[in-house]
């Protein structure tokens, strides 16, 4: 889950914490497609096939603020 905006440092973020990118210069390219500002494109200077299919996922995860599908709230602790 993301707020949009600042998409090409999260992808950014993403490639140098996977270990596929190690430095800024690393990167061709990464920027949005046009017509789809909820994808970002990354060209490499340098790709390591190897590398990238070790990293390939193979379960889905998803993420949440942690209140999606709380049937109750514990709001007494919000109250300071």
């Amino acid at each position: 889950m993301r707020t949009p905006g600042h998409d090409r440092e999260l992808t950014a973020g993403l490639m140098l914490s996977e270990g596929l990118a190690r430095t800024k210069d690393d990167f061709e390219v990464i920027d949005h497609l046009v017509g789809q500002p909820n994808v970002v494109q990354v060209v490499l200077k340098r790709f390591s096939a190897t590398k990238a299919e070790q990293l390939e996922r193979s379960s889905l995860s998803n993420s949440a603020c942690g209140v999606c599908g709380k049937k109750k709230l514990n709001l007494e602790i919000m109250q300071g």
